[in-house]
């Protein structure tokens, strides 16, 4: 919890009562990502996403790990410990409005791993190298690029 709730103390300036708010206005919005049998379905809508933009990467994915583990902390925290302090409260701003979909969290989480394909493959990463391509802080410099 303190991955989501920290950041929202800074940017609330310490003040405790609209970050709580806040955080339990987040927490309604995001209550599945703690449901495990929801969250599975969330890494499944993932793969059926590359399946449709990119059967190659999917392939290549479903080889190492087809169930999309890896990704499990991107969904659970809205991607909080892969980019920046900045780059993250820019993305939970576009996340939270629901816009361009509901599901806009699945073609980003698609579009890290599509910036990041050409490395995957042409290094042949297994499933705990394709870990560290979503390893803290390891996504800097790709959320100008993905946005």
């Amino acid at each position: 919890m303190s991955d989501l709730l920290t950041p929202l103390m800074l940017v609330m300036d310490g003040d405790e009562v609209d970050a709580f708010w806040t955080f339990n206005g987040l927490m309604e919005r995001i209550t599945h990502n703690f449901d495990m049998e929801k969250l599975m379905k969330e890494l499944k809508d993932l793969s059926t996403v590359m399946k449709y933009l990119d059967p190659a990467l999917k392939a290549y994915i479903d080889s190492n790990d087809p169930r999309l583990y890896f990704c499990f902390r991107w969904l659970l925290v809205q991607f909080k410990r892969e980019f920046s302090f900045d780059d993250v409260m820019r993305l939970w701003e576009i996340l939270w409005t629901g816009k361009p979909c509901k599901n806009f969290h699945l073609l980003f989480a698609y579009a890290i791993l599509e910036t990041e394909k050409n490395t995957l493959i042409e290094n042949r990463f297994s499933s705990t190298e394709i870990l560290r391509v979503g390893a803290p802080g390891s996504c800097s410099g790709l959320f100008d690029r993905i946005v």
